[in-house]
């Protein structure tokens, strides 16, 4: 994470003055206080514990500085007015000062598939990163972010949602210029009330993409009043634009072919929902 104490607080209009403190470049961010080594930049976030109670430990541990919202003894701090936003800012920051291509999947099944199998394809010709785990929420996809590795290329994030929002939050966060919508099935109906409100909330990975990037949604007619006009759409599913032309299943792996391709493509794996992966 190339980013040093100065240009990380004049980024969130620091509401105190740091120039107190030395400069240092940050090896990393970490909200665990736990993981902090040399060099870091604690991020105290409030959770079941409130993050700030564990500044002191973390300076222990090493760390170079801390985001905080109110003044710290222990040592250098940039003064904000709330953690959660300014690391969520930080990480919008540094997607764009590093001009990375970002691909961002969401879905109600197959997104995590979906993600791997992109990060590895894409791995073969460029340096590229993943959401690791399930990091795919409002803290752990900037954490994500300010975790690539330098000269990274290409980076495919997972984008969940348990609330209409979040996948708009995090969109708008990582300016996708590929955004991939796997499924909109039932995941969540609870908070959502009904699947057409869990395809509005999916469909809005398209809020922070680039004009003109791609979208790739599925031909169901639920997505349809969520298109955007900025973007290229392709849907995929029968009889739409890419759509398998065939698919055998073995005990331990597959093999299809789609419309767009002039070669068949084996899969150690089983599933049609492994081969739609595949072909998104």
């Amino acid at each position: 994470m190339k980013l040093d104490l100065y240009e990380i607080a004049e980024v969130l209009a620091a509401k105190n003055d740091v120039s107190q403190f030395e400069n240092v470049t940050f090896r990393n961010a970490e909200f665990d206080s736990r993981l902090i080594e040399t060099g870091d930049l604690f991020i105290p976030l409030k959770g079941a514990r409130d993050g700030h109670d564990f500044i002191a430990t973390a300076f222990a541990q090493g760390a170079a500085a801390t985001l905080s919202e109110h003044p710290v003894a222990e040592g250098p701090y940039v003064l904000v007015d709330d953690v959660l936003a300014a690391f969520q800012a930080l990480a919008q920051y540094y997607l764009e000062k590093a001009g990375v291509d970002v691909l961002a999947a969401t879905g109600s099944n197959g997104k995590t598939t979906t993600k791997d199998m992109l990060a590895q394809l894409l791995a073969t010709s460029y340096k590229t990163y993943k959401t690791q785990g399930n990091y795919n929420n409002e803290i752990g996809l900037p954490y994500t972010v300010l975790h690539m590795p330098d000269g990274t290329e290409k980076l495919v994030l997972e984008m969940g949602q348990d609330h209409l929002g979040d996948i708009h939050l995090l969109s708008e966060i990582a300016k996708p210029k590929t955004g991939i919508v796997t499924l909109v099935g039932e995941a969540h109906l609870e908070f959502f009330g009904s699947r057409t409100e869990i395809a509005k909330g999916k469909m809005q990975i398209a809020d922070g993409m680039r004009k003109g990037g791609l979208l790739l949604a599925p031909a169901d007619k639920i997505v349809n009043d969520f298109l955007p006009d900025q973007q290229k759409v392709v849907r995929f599913g029968p009889d739409a634009d890419i759509c398998l032309t065939r698919l055998e299943e073995r005990k331990d792996s597959l093999t299809f072919e789609a419309n767009f391709l002039e070669l068949a493509i084996d899969l150690p794996v089983t599933g049609k929902y492994n081969a739609t992966n595949a072909m998104i």
